[in-house]
């Protein structure tokens, strides 16, 4: 579908959701004035972005048109909600940690030649790792280990806006 030319009515939802999909419009403008119309009066729109602390026209991941700032996005927003809240999400001290083990395994792949080898195989090399180096193993990774705090403080690598649509 075409983010900037949605096929639903006015009105037509109370909730819409955008997990990591903003950085990749092209017209992100148009998107969320899409997203707005097609709201109820008052329904809710969550989007979720990579976290920038200085908003990036020509970020480093080639997929992303733009990574915004906690300014940025808000301003986006602005024109058409009546009510944002920010978050930020970023991994706990376990996950971390865990994540921190993989690094010094993943530096050995530098072609990535990981990704031929099927992901359960990849996991379970992975949590045998991890054990031998008393980290907490991806298996046992829970919600828990995410954290997400109001105002997406720094070292957020997410930024999640939670938008009520103008009554």
């Amino acid at each position: 579908a075409d983010g900037a030319a949605l096929a639903f009515r006015n009105g037509a939802f109370d909730l819409v959701v955008s997990q990591d999909t903003i950085e990749h419009v092209e017209d992100d403008r148009r998107f969320v004035g899409e997203v707005a119309r097609v709201l109820k009066p008052g329904g809710v729109f969550i989007v979720f972005t990579p976290w920038r602390r200085e908003h990036m026209e020509k970020p480093e991941n080639p997929f992303h048109l733009r990574e915004y700032s906690v300014g940025t996005l808000r301003a986006l927003l602005a024109a058409h909600f009546a009510e944002i809240r920010l978050w930020g999400r970023r991994w706990g001290r376990e996950l971390s940690r865990t994540e921190r083990e993989l690094d010094l395994v993943r530096r050995f792949d530098p072609l990535g030649l990981r990704a031929l080898i099927p992901r359960a195989v990849r996991h379970r090399v992975g949590n045998l790792w991890l054990r031998t180096r008393r980290a907490k193993p991806l298996d046992r990774i829970t919600v828990e280990d995410v954290e997400y705090l109001e105002g997406a403080p720094p070292g957020s690598t997410t930024l999640i806006a939670v938008c009520r649509a103008k009554a």
